[in-house]
């Protein structure tokens, strides 16, 4: 059976957080997380860590994730 593909935006709402929460959390506008969402702004590897933790998920899956992001939009 495929696995489902998800991007960050359903990582987020699948985890019950708002991207607010996110923004605040990563130090960054809520602009700048829907950009990182839709693909059009690149999150920095030293955030990847931090993220992964706060979404609950291996760093391996949050990578796979953000560029599920970046391919979703192309």
């Amino acid at each position: 059976m495929e696995e489902k593909t998800i991007g960050l935006r359903e990582l987020r709402e699948e985890v019950g957080k708002t991207r607010k929460e996110v923004a605040e959390f990563l130090g960054v506008s809520i602009q700048a997380v829907a950009r990182y969402e839709n693909g059009e702004r690149r999150i920095g590897i030293e955030q990847i860590l931090p993220l992964a933790v706060f979404y609950g998920v291996t760093a391996e899956e949050l990578i796979t994730t953000v560029l599920n992001s970046y391919q979703s939009d192309r």
